[in-house]
Order: structure tokens, then sequence, then C-alpha cells
């Protein structure tokens, strides 16, 4: 995951969220049994997000095919919890076994139409993965409704105080703290990190495909780090695998938090010192 500057909210989509919300209040005066959002409301600002985040997935960080979906980061509607993880069929484009079941009846409906609330994720990462899941790390209020024993946790509300299992890379976090990288491409948490472990859980960040996928770029990035380990300092050999863990790493390609991460993690340096050795090299 690569820690991302969220795009500026564009002119005119304050007002027109505060009038597609206003809808739902109405809706919630009735006590519907499902709202009625207005899903084709976000798609149309989904350009904004494929340019902040480099046309790249926010959660697994690979380029995205297609033309991936504007993501809630808070479920609007139903809020699930996994019931059984399951695992990645050969196809990749299936997942086996893998189980939800409702935990509240009603999720963060109020943020249906923040800007602070979406991202831009692919197919894989949100519908067979992510879908409707928010961990959270305190146990959410139980219902006492009638509608218990379909939904045994009380909706959330705005004024709960929650902690959240699942990263996001507009938040400012440092992702080196949470995931770690073999030089296979396998990601685990990071030193027993519960947010970082919820995470690959929740999004599917493990799946065997997405390994494959990063496993030519860790490799490199192994093979760099070790040249600019064991190379004399301020020789051609570690200016050289500098400069390549910072092409590597270049914010517009595949997996390059993964590559900051390995960096960060390996050498015991942030990615900006990284980044201030070669252009002080290149100034001198």
């Amino acid at each position: 995951m690569l820690a991302l500057i969220r795009p500026k909210r564009p002119w005119g989509f304050q007002t027109k969220a505060k009038e597609e919300l206003k809808k739902v209040e109405n809706q919630l005066a009735s006590d519907p049994k499902k709202i009625d959002f207005n899903d084709s409301f976000w798609g149309k600002y989904k350009p904004f997000f494929n340019e902040s985040q480099y046309r790249k997935c926010g959660y697994c960080e690979s380029y995205m095919n297609d033309y991936g979906d504007v993501e809630h980061y808070r479920p609007k509607s139903v809020i699930q919890e996994i019931k059984s993880e399951g695992e990645e069929q050969e196809d990749a484009q299936n997942v086996r076994q893998r189980r939800f079941k409702n935990a509240c009846k009603r999720g963060y409906w109020w943020l249906a139409y923040h800007w602070d609330n979406y991202l831009l994720s692919c197919k894989l990462c949100n519908q067979p993965w992510k879908r409707a899941l928010f961990p959270i790390s305190n146990e959410r209020p139980k219902n006492t409704g009638p509608d218990l024993t379909d939904y045994p946790f009380r909706s959330p509300k705005k004024s709960d105080n929650e902690t959240p299992l699942l990263l996001n890379p507009f938040d400012h976090t440092d992702f080196s703290k949470h995931f770690e990288f073999t030089d296979t491409g396998l990601i685990k948490p990071f030193n027993g990190s519960e947010v970082g472990l919820s995470t690959i859980i929740t999004c599917g960040l493990h799946r065997p495909s997405l390994v494959q996928f990063r496993n030519r770029t860790a490799k490199s990035a192994y093979r760099y780090m070790i040249k600019f380990a064991i190379s004399e300092a301020g020789s051609e050999d570690e200016i050289e695998a500098a400069t390549e863990l910072i092409e590597l790493g270049h914010h517009e390609n595949n997996y390059a938090g993964m590559v900051r991460i390995i960096f960060e993690q390996e050498s015991g340096k942030s990615w900006e010192e990284l980044v201030q050795f070669v252009e002080n090299f290149d100034n001198n």
C-alpha cells in the first residue's frame, strides 16, 4: 500500500452531496427496510481518484485494467463480518468458500456521499474480498431490537468512537509499521500488527495471484537493497543501487509501496532519506 494524497473535491460536489444526503435522511424518517442510494453519484468522480492513485488500486497497488470501483471505505449499507476467509481459485476471479454474515442492518449511511470516504479499488479487492466489511478494534454494541437475530450488532452512529482495523492509503499512515514482504512478494503483518493483519484478510492482499504479481518486483527490490547495503559508501555501486531502488519505488509503478517498505525495514532509513541521498549526489 502506498501513501496517497486525496484529490481535492471538485466544484459543486458539496452541494450535490448535501442534496443526496437529504434524500437519505427523508427515507430514514419512515424507517425503510433498505435505503435507496443514488449509485450513479460517486461513479462520475472516478477520474479524480484514478489520477490521484496513478491508475492503481488503493488497496493492492495493481494497475487497473478495467474501470475499477469507487469504493466506500466505510460501507454505506449493511455491514458484514467474515464467516469463513476462503481462498482464491486458480482463475483468480473467484474466491472459494469465502462466506460473510450480516453484522449491522445499516452502515455509515451519512458517509455515502462524503468525499473523504471514497477511494478507487480494483474489482478483485472490492467485490469478492472487502465487500461490506469494516473491521474495528472495539466490539460493536449489541443490537437490542426485534431484528437482532438477523443483525446481532447495533448499526453505527455518528457519535461512535471507533478505531478502524482497515488501513486507508489516504490516511497518512506509515505502512512499514504494519506490513512486511518477503523476496517472493508474500505479505505479512509487521511485528504482529493487528491492523496490518486485518487489512490483509479484509482485502485479500495475500491472495496467490497477487503474490505472484508482486514476485518480480520484490526480488528486484531485495537484490538492489543487498547491493546498496554492501557497497562502499559513496561508491558507484551504492549510487547505482540507490537509483534503481528509487526507480522501482516510483509512485507510478506497480507495488511502489512494497518497494519502499522493503527499503525502510531493511535499511532503517526513510524513503525520503534515500531520495535525498541520490539528489545530493546528482548535485555534486
